[in-house]
């Protein structure tokens, strides 16, 4: 009988932070927006979906604050060094921690990659973890860390 009600509980608890459709809708929005200005924009309108305070880590461990200088220091790579890269997300997780909160997974994959002061370009994959909150009844990323993940024996890690 105890095992009976632990289910009970476990089920309970399990759909008490299910994410509505319309904000995974938002979400899904937010991530299809940064997509297309970095592929069509050359990085203007990046930030959008970011607060005003939100930080950013890049790949290489450097911090980014605020929704404006996430989107000039993205303006600045995509016009830049990733000139002609083509960003696309391989698949996406969210998880709603709590009402209003979620940590969203980004697997991502960029096809014009190169490190600086090389011309090599390739494939790299990564993965952002985003914190998005809902503020005013707006999703907004408030953090973001952004990890590429290692080349292993050149195999797509999402596939």
């Amino acid at each position: 009988m105890k095992m009976k009600f632990f289910l009970a509980g476990l089920l309970a608890a399990s759909s008490l932070f299910a994410l509505e459709p319309n904000d995974e809708n938002q979400i899904h929005q937010i991530i299809e927006n940064y997509t297309d200005s970095w592929n069509n924009r050359g990085g203007v309108g990046f930030g959008d979906g970011f607060s005003s305070d939100a930080d950013f880590v890049n790949i290489f461990g450097m911090k980014f604050t605020g929704r404006a200088e996430i989107e000039k220091r993205h303006i600045d790579i995509i016009q830049g060094i990733f000139k002609g890269s083509v960003f696309t997300v391989e698949k996406t997780h969210f998880r709603e921690v709590q009402p209003g909160l979620v940590v969203a997974n980004v697997y991502w994959a960029l096809d014009g990659f190169r490190f600086p002061n090389s011309e090599h370009k390739e494939v790299r994959e990564g993965v952002f973890t985003h914190i998005f909150i809902l503020n005013n009844g707006k999703w907004e990323i408030t953090a973001s860390q952004n990890t590429m993940m290692p080349k292993i024996d050149g195999t797509h890690h999402f596939k």
